[in-house]
């Protein structure tokens, strides 16, 4: 398989990439819960939130109209909304050339 992307990994990598400027802080508060769980571990019994997890908490904390709140549910993570994704970023460049090229 060609890489097509020097850190391949998941897209949730790639979606906390694409997050605006303006909401960045929201992922902040995301990792101190990551590092407050971390530190209070010690017996073992918790299990640290996966990446997936981070990307739901930014969209579902975003405030919402109650038909947004509905489409949140039903799996819309608002990618139109251009305050909450950057879809202009350098980060998805490899992503588009390779879809250039093979698709």
């Amino acid at each position: 398989m060609t890489r097509i992307y020097k850190n391949d990994g998941m897209f949730e990598d790639l979606l906390e990439k694409l997050i605006t400027e303006q909401h960045k802080p929201i992922l902040e508060c995301f990792e101190k819960y990551q590092e407050c769980i971390a530190r209070n571990n010690e017996a073992g019994e918790y299990s640290l939130p996966i990446q997936k997890t981070k990307m739901y908490a930014f969209v579902d904390a975003i405030k919402k109209t109650q038909s947004e709140e509905k489409a949140f549910k039903n799996g819309d993570w608002f990618f139109e909304n251009a305050t909450l994704w950057n879809f202009s970023t350098a980060d998805l460049n490899p992503l588009k050339e390779f879809l250039r090229k093979n698709v």
